[in-house]
């Protein structure tokens, strides 16, 4: 964009990166705003999740925890199937590690046919 400096062209990126994921058909989202979370080898977060398109989707969800380099520290994931122009929530049990530190709890639908890649949800967290 003209006339914007290299911080502000930065900050439009990180702004479309995650304002995008907003006007996916397949919409995800973590349903989880705490800023901590208990080290806990049977934490269970619900993953809401819309689909917009007028026939079903079905895929794969993944819910992970990564450092803050982008690496998964765990995961899990779980098949789903959403119902054209409907609405699911999945129950996922993911184990957060004794692990001190700042995290991003992330969630991806892949649908079979989506053509956009995986739609995401992000929060950042901390363990204590």
């Amino acid at each position: 964009m003209a006339g914007c400096s290299p911080t502000c062209a930065a900050a439009r990126a990180t702004f479309e990166e995650y304002v995008g994921e907003a006007f996916k058909p397949l919409g995800v989202y973590v349903n989880f705003w705490h800023p901590k979370l208990d080290a806990n080898p049977h934490q269970v977060l619900d993953v809401m999740m819309v689909n917009d398109l007028p026939k079903p989707s079905r895929g794969k969800l993944v819910l992970a925890l990564e450092s803050p380099e982008g690496k998964q520290v765990v995961a899990t994931e779980a098949p789903f199937t959403i119902p054209a122009l409907g609405q699911m929530t999945y129950p996922l049990t993911l184990a957060i590690p004794h692990a001190p530190g700042k995290y991003l709890l992330k969630a991806a639908a892949h649908a079979e046919t989506a053509e956009q890649g995986p739609t995401i949800s992000r929060r950042k967290v901390s363990i204590d």
